[in-house]
């Protein structure tokens, strides 16, 4: 049951449903037509708002080669699965340039105001 919750929670995120409360559904008749289980909340999907590329310790510094490897956008939808990604080619890029034991984390700040996420 935990590995469905999980796969669903994996599959809202990707979609850009970040603030999302997921509970394993309790199966029960219900006493009367007005009660309601409904264990799961969701909000609007959210939109990756802002984008700052890393400023790396490499000389010279690859800004067009980053730029060229990250694929999430300002105005997309978020999506887990895109950053999970993005991470991936970073730390491939530290590997590449002699970091071999490099981590990569990036900061994601929401703004329920304007419904986006920075990417920091």
């Amino acid at each position: 049951m935990n590995v469905d919750l999980e796969t669903h929670r994996d599959l809202y995120f990707n979609n850009g449903y970040v603030r999302l409360l997921l509970q394993i559904p309790r199966y029960c008749l219900p006493k009367t037509a007005r009660d309601d289980n409904q264990p799961s909340t969701f909000r609007k999907e959210i939109n990756t708002g802002y984008l700052q590329y890393p400023s790396l310790p490499i000389k010279p510094s690859p800004k067009a080669e980053l730029r060229g490897r990250i694929t999430a956008s300002p105005g997309a939808i978020f999506s887990k699965e895109v950053v999970r990604a993005d991470i991936a080619s970073i730390t491939d890029l530290y590997t590449q340039n002699g970091y071999a034991l490099a981590s990569v984390y990036p900061d994601i700040v929401p703004d329920d105001a304007q419904n986006n996420l920075a990417l920091l």
